[in-house]
């Protein structure tokens, strides 16, 4: 699969899709491999289905099926929480995957940042009870409540929430929601030598990404 066909990485600079191709995995599942497991492991990488299509499951039900150009796993990397939904081969497929560190990287981009920030939005307002008609019972789909911090807060005390809690982003409070990560605290502030007092949202454009809201919710 050409990345540049992939809507969310086609406008991407070309050093930064060198560097996606220089550190992607391609690997091969037969029909019926579990990719994820429900409540297993916490995802380690950003997946993207190359060929063929994979099941989002919870227990035996099928809640969604994704098809080439869909990625998946990131709510679990988000969260540092076990999967909530499986994935399973539902065809021979193949996918492209990253580790986790170049997922993070990733959403130094803006568009890339928006692009997740939605889907974890929508799976956010999923577990608000907002359309849970169209899934499963939402405490299924989310097994732990989302981690959030509010804008005042400093980056001090993001970075120890993030140690205590063992996660490597956390929300931000607000209308829209932002996403701060562990990426954004050493290179937009310890590598700029900003002070550990520095507000989250004190005009920091990295705290506080913008995101539309998504038609589509993707595990």
């Amino acid at each position: 699969m050409d990345l540049k066909t992939i809507p969310l990485l086609k406008d991407l600079p070309e050093e930064a899709l060198a560097r996606l191709e220089a550190t992607l995995e391609r690997l091969a599942y037969p029909e019926g491999a579990t990719i994820l497991a429900q409540g297993g492991p916490p995802s380690q990488h950003l997946y993207l289905v190359a060929r063929g299509r994979v099941a989002l499951v919870d227990g035996e039900e099928e809640v969604e099926v994704l098809g080439p150009g869909a990625f998946f796993g990131f709510p679990s990397l988000f969260l540092g929480e076990p999967p909530a939904l499986g994935v399973v081969a539902k065809e021979g497929v193949e996918v492209l995957r990253w580790p986790k560190e170049v997922f993070f990287w990733l959403l130094s981009y803006p568009e890339a940042a928006r692009y997740f920030a939605a889907r974890l939005g929508d799976r956010v307002r999923l577990r608000a009870g907002v359309r849970a008609d169209l899934f499963t019972p939402v405490g299924r789909l989310v097994r732990r409540p989302p981690l959030y911090i509010a804008p005042g807060a400093t980056v001090a005390e993001a970075a120890r929430r993030m140690a205590q809690e063992g996660v490597s982003s956390l929300l931000v409070e607000g209308e829209p929601l932002g996403i701060l990560t562990d990426r954004d605290l050493r290179n937009r502030v310890l590598a700029q030598e900003r002070p550990s007092s520095t507000p989250v949202g004190e005009g920091l454009s990295w705290a506080r990404t913008r995101f539309r809201r998504s038609r589509s919710v993707r595990m």
